[in-house]
């Protein structure tokens, strides 16, 4: 792989780390209103009883495909570093 390729590869990877670090943002905001807390205002009730545990489950989900993909991006850097002059090599 050429270190152009390198890059490519590495800046796909983060962005698929920022698109569900995102998405997680998103679920936790939605999922804001579903505990029901604080406020003298009455509890909305869910018309899915279940709704917060699937959002727990997604983020959750998420959060360990973050890690992969993290470990993914750790090992290509290491690859690149094996296999590109040192002269090339950027660091972001």
């Amino acid at each position: 792989m050429n270190p152009k390729a390198y890059m490519e590869e590495a800046e796909r990877l983060r962005h698929r780390i920022f698109r569900k670090e995102h998405e997680i943002n998103c679920i936790r905001q939605s999922a804001e209103g579903m505990g029901g807390k604080g406020g003298d205002s009455p509890k909305t009730v869910s018309p899915e009883p279940h709704k917060m545990e699937i959002a727990v489950e997604k983020i959750l989900s998420l959060e360990e495909e973050i890690e992969e993909t993290k470990m993914e991006l750790q090992h290509l850097m290491h690859e690149m570093r094996r296999h590109t002059p040192s002269n090339m090599i950027f660091s972001y």
